[in-house]
């Protein structure tokens, strides 16, 4: 039998001879969503690993595959697209506008097909449970009246707790390894839908003995000659909300403070005087002990509790899930926040 034909613009090949150009864009529009026709995953892993860790032979030794390789398929990318992608010298390394875009988008679509194959096998294997991803010392503390509101409701399946770090739960949720996400802090969640369930204040928490509680009143500049405990290891703008410069210039900066990993680092480092940090106000009181000392700090920006699913999800059990994170958020704050809960 030959090959099928159509009228142009349907996705049929018109002829069993090589398609001109414009056969190769039509029938490629039609296996791919607009805009990505030309694009395949492998070339869109290797330019994102290039641009993440700023090289080429640093993205060839991730990949581990040969450095020509890795410039072969992001020139090839270039030229498909038709615009520069990167620019690079011997000395310099640094993306487009056109890059920037790539990167942002090619980080969703990678994440869309990581969450396609996972949630696709948990189906097969006939999971139960939805995932919450949360970090798991902030929760505005509002997870235990979530949990049992869960229990009471029979549209709300077992829920099988998943801890990250802050900047890894929007992550967790865009690839499938979660259903939904608790997060609080900054809201960085592309890709997601989400509704803010409460605000809070973040305090400062010193050394009971620290000089600075004898003030009236504290600012945020004047902590930028204190120890501030960091996490090297999170993102920029992370970093910035933890040591409690976000709020500030982009200029401006903190000493360097000692470095940690976890929350119970960083309270160890205050009991002993070698370090300050600023925590929402709930979770400066759950972790309250004898050696520390609380205040609020003028211009310290808020801590946001956020509810965040893939977006246009239709699931009922994640539509009782959020529906169950409102009610617990509507005990504590006067006025719920406006809900945009996903269909069921």
């Amino acid at each position: 039998m030959g090959a099928p034909t159509g009228p142009a613009g349907d996705c049929s090949v018109p002829s069993p001879s090589q398609p001109t150009s414009e056969e190769k864009g039509r029938l490629g529009l039609c296996l791919y969503a607009p805009g990505m026709s030309n694009l395949e995953t492998r070339e869109l892993r290797v330019f994102v690993t290039v641009a993440q860790l700023g090289g080429f032979s640093a993205g060839a030794r991730e990949l581990g595959i040969g450095q020509p390789s890795v410039s072969r398929t992001v020139s090839a990318l270039e030229r498909r697209l038709g615009v520069a992608l990167i620019q690079r010298t011997t000395h310099s390394f640094r993306l487009t506008p056109a890059g920037d875009t790539l990167l942002s988008q090619a980080l969703l679509a990678l994440d869309a097909v990581t969450a396609a194959e996972r949630l696709t096998r948990r189906h097969a294997q006939g999971d139960p449970h939805l995932v919450v991803a949360m970090k798991s010392d902030s929760d505005a503390g509002l997870l235990p009246l979530i949990l049992e509101l869960c229990i009471a409701d029979e549209a709300c399946p077992s829920v099988q707790l998943l801890f990250r770090k802050l900047h890894q739960l929007a992550e967790a949720v865009r690839t499938g390894a979660a259903d939904v996400c608790l997060i609080s802090g900054p809201l960085d969640t592309p890709g997601l839908d989400r509704d803010e369930l409460c605000t809070e204040p973040r305090v400062v928490v010193m050394h009971r003995d620290h000089a600075l509680l004898a003030r009236e009143a504290l600012g945020v500049a004047d902590f930028t000659k204190e120890p501030v405990a960091r996490w090297p290891h999170l993102p920029a703008g992370v970093q910035r909300y933890y040591q409690g410069i976000d709020s500030l210039p982009a200029s401006s900066g903190v000493i360097e403070g000692p470095p940690v990993t976890d929350l119970a680092d960083a309270l160890r480092l205050v009991e002993l005087g070698r370090a300050v940090i600023f925590l929402p106000e709930s979770v400066a009181r759950r972790f309250d002990r004898p050696g520390l000392a609380t205040r609020p700090v003028v211009g310290l920006s808020d801590s946001h509790t956020a509810v965040a699913w893939r977006a246009n999800s239709r699931d009922s059990a994640l539509a009782a899930f959020v529906a169950a994170a409102h009610a617990a958020a509507a005990t504590r704050s006067p006025v719920p926040p406006a809900q945009r809960s996903p269909r069921g």
